[in-house]
């Protein structure tokens, strides 16, 4: 694996279908290839939870009670994920916040954002189209966690993107470069025919 590989990874959950309703954040910190900070918090959305919502997470109205409002825990985000690249899978994540930030009136954040699901689909060809959901692409690669848990999935989003590096080559720059402008990933995979 390339040394040097330093970024994050975000992973949030919502309490309705509105993706501004930030619930939980999730927060991985990786330098030279290895995790060096895992963060995450509840925040209390101020909206009511949707049941389907609490369903897929498992975070409820009385969970969040006495959490803190996304104000109050963006200091901490912003210290961990502001000038780098940023990774989260697909731009859910991205959406949540830049909606969130808005409704709070509080600037969006100031991050190079890398979209982990479009590395998989240029790094395994038969996850092109289709499959390359957090919980499919993990469950090929072997790589287990607690899904629809933030920090779970910022982890295992994170474990992801090594190995889409270690497969490939292609360092995390570099996949921000080609991700942004739609460029293919110049090595083949060695498992992209299984």
């Amino acid at each position: 694996m390339p040394h040097g590989q330093s970024f994050a990874v975000v992973d949030v959950e919502t309490a309705t279908s509105d993706n501004s309703s930030i619930c939980q954040i999730g927060i991985v910190q990786f330098a030279g290839g290895r995790c060096v900070d895992r963060w995450s918090s509840l925040v209390n959305p101020g909206v009511a939870f949707d049941g389907f919502n609490i369903a897929l997470h498992g975070i409820a109205d009385e969970t969040v009670r006495h959490a803190p409002r996304l104000p109050e825990v963006l200091p901490d985000v912003r210290r961990r994920l502001e000038d780098q690249i940023v990774g989260c899978h697909t731009m859910f994540d991205r959406g949540a916040f830049w909606a969130a930030c808005r409704l709070h009136g509080e600037p969006s954040l100031d991050v190079r954002w890398l979209d982990t699901a479009a590395v998989v689909r240029k790094t395994w060809t038969q996850f092109a189209r289709r499959g390359y959901k957090l919980d499919n692409i993990t469950e090929y690669l072997g790589i287990t966690f607690q899904h629809h848990d933030a920090l779970e999935d910022a982890h295992a989003a994170a474990q992801v993107l090594l190995r889409a590096i270690e497969e490939t080559g292609v360092s995390v720059e570099e996949w921000y470069v080609r991700t942004a402008v739609g460029l293919p990933a110049t090595g083949v995979s060695r498992n992209s025919s299984d």
